[in-house]
């Protein structure tokens, strides 16, 4: 007797959505429900592999810069934030801000860090690379820059700038607190980011929702309310929302889609690993929070994970990814350790806990239509 993944999925899950949770054996046997109380189960059966959103949204443009962190909005940094270089890269950019950039914590980038919007480093600021803005430079506090620093607007310089390269900025600046080269002129900096050509999240799920799906694949609101350990392998699943009240694992063995309309919500711990083979995209169309941890794809596979979020990131309890997060119009609250061996490519952050990110292996963003050619 085969029973269908609709029921696996409905009872393993714990359907949220009312009325009669079971569904037929494709055999007309009676309806039960043999996963009401979670367990392990094996849903790798391969049926067809679903077509990439994210990815596709991605076409080749050898000219991209492949930044490990991009940030459309405002970076507010509350707490130390590292961005990380692989030494693997032929580019040394790897943070650039369409928006301002505020620190009140040590900012360390092991290479460039462009801002199209004003800087002002309250704390320690650490630069492997060169340093750029198309706006002010207030520094109150020590920074060091290994390259050459280029402001086009104005200097404010309230501590130490030591600069291994020149300090380009406008003329009449104080070059007082420079330590380094200085190149009084007019400076342009150009924008790094074409952040409104991102992709658009909510309508890469809205349209998920237009094919019908067989009732293996069908749409639910789903909670997890036992411990549960899933094996999925290639297929597309749609659901409305997810919440996740109990131990949750996945692991993937094929090429998976994960769609959720709504939103997510992780209230216990959930890990999703990547088998030999296995790829994942994953595409919120809500709100993600996490208020329990999250670790996400596998080290060694960064660019077979992505997590696509259309409403705001909310960061409460450690995250852990392996992969690519993009939700270029949301806004990440980082209240908790978020450690990132991949890229990302978001709206405004805040990073009130420690932010590491660290692309372990080559992140290509190359192809997506919100990064700029250098």
């Amino acid at each position: 007797m085969r029973t269908s993944l609709a029921l696996v999925l409905l009872a393993t899950l714990g359907v949220a959505c009312g009325g009669d949770s079971s569904a037929a054996d494709s055999d007309d046997s009676p309806r039960v429900d043999p996963f009401e109380r979670g367990g392990v189960h094996d849903l790798s059966a391969c049926a067809a592999a679903p077509e990439p959103a994210i990815s596709a949204a991605c076409a080749a443009e050898p000219t991209a810069v492949p930044y490990a962190l991009a940030v459309c909005g405002a970076l507010r940094g509350d707490n130390t934030l590292t961005v990380e270089r692989t030494s693997a890269s032929e580019y040394d950019a790897v943070l650039a801000v369409d928006g301002t950039s505020t620190t009140s914590a040590p900012l360390v980038v092991r290479g460039s860090f462009t801002s199209f919007g004003a800087i002002d480093a309250r704390n320690t600021l650490t630069i492997d690379g060169s340093l750029s803005t198309a706006g002010s430079l207030t520094t109150s506090a020590p920074v060091q820059v290994a390259g050459d620093v280029s402001v086009a607007s104005s200097i404010d310089l309230r501590n130490s700038l030591s600069v291994g390269g020149t300090l380009r900025a406008p003329e009449g600046s104080d070059v007082s607190n420079v330590a380094g080269e200085t190149a009084l002129g007019p400076v342009v900096v150009d924008r790094a980011l074409a952040c409104e050509s991102a992709a658009n999240v909510a309508a890469l799920v809205a349209a998920q929702g237009r094919e019908p799906l067989d009732e293996d694949h069908d749409r639910r609101a789903v909670r997890i309310s036992q411990p549960t350990d899933l094996t999925l392998g290639c297929g597309r699943y749609r659901f409305d929302s997810l919440e996740v009240d109990n131990t949750l694992r996945l692991r993937v063995t094929g090429p998976t889609m994960i769609v959720v309309a709504g939103n997510v919500r992780i209230a216990s711990p959930m890990v999703v690993t990547l088998e030999p083979g296995g790829s994942l995209e994953w595409l919120v169309g809500g709100r993600l929070d996490l208020d329990n941890t999250l670790e996400l794809g596998s080290p060694g596979r960064e660019q077979a994970t992505w997590l696509a979020v259309a409403g705001d990131v909310r960061i409460a309890s450690p995250f852990r990814l392996w992969g690519r997060l993009f939700a270029p119009r949301s806004s990440i609250s980082g209240d908790n350790t978020f450690d990132l061996h991949g890229g990302a490519y978001v709206g405004a952050l805040r990073v009130a806990a420690p932010m590491q990110v660290e692309p372990s292996a080559p992140v290509d963003l190359r192809g997506c239509s919100f990064v700029a050619s250098p």
